[in-house]
């Protein structure tokens, strides 16, 4: 007689906690002049952990340059093969970015106080001496 394929058996398992480490090496330069902040969060909603190294560096903005194209291949047809009288029934669409060109210096040492904003009104004549002021 053939054995019943319905007989199940149970299995006892132990399972232990493990600790699961996960790393990642990044080489900082020697050069920066200051250390980076390190900022994590985990986000148990999504299953994700968030890793961010901020850090301040001097810099100074020397060019930007705006590019325009049109925006998809039909904005590039409108543009090359329709006509004036069309092109302004139905404008073509462009797309801009922006280029910019910054010059950074890591070993300059910022001071710590933050972001200042200095307004200057300038006038158009020189700054009054106060020894040449009559009473």
């Amino acid at each position: 007689m053939s054995e019943s394929t319905n007989d199940q058996e149970a299995v006892k398992i132990v399972l232990d906690r493990l600790m699961l480490v996960t790393r990642a090496t990044l080489d900082l330069p020697d050069s920066f002049a200051q250390a980076p902040e390190f900022l994590a969060t985990v986000d148990l909603v999504a299953r994700q952990m968030h890793i961010r190294l901020e850090q301040c560096v001097a810099g100074q903005q020397i060019d930007e340059v705006v590019i325009s194209y049109p925006a998809d291949w039909w904005q590039a047809l409108k543009k090359r093969w329709f006509p004036a009288w069309a092109r302004k029934r139905w404008p073509v669409r462009y797309s801009l970015e922006i280029m910019s060109a910054k010059a950074l210096y890591p070993s300059v040492s910022l001071p710590e106080i933050g972001h200042m904003i200095l307004i200057t009104k300038t006038y158009g004549r020189a700054p009054i001496d106060p020894n040449e002021i009559e009473v």
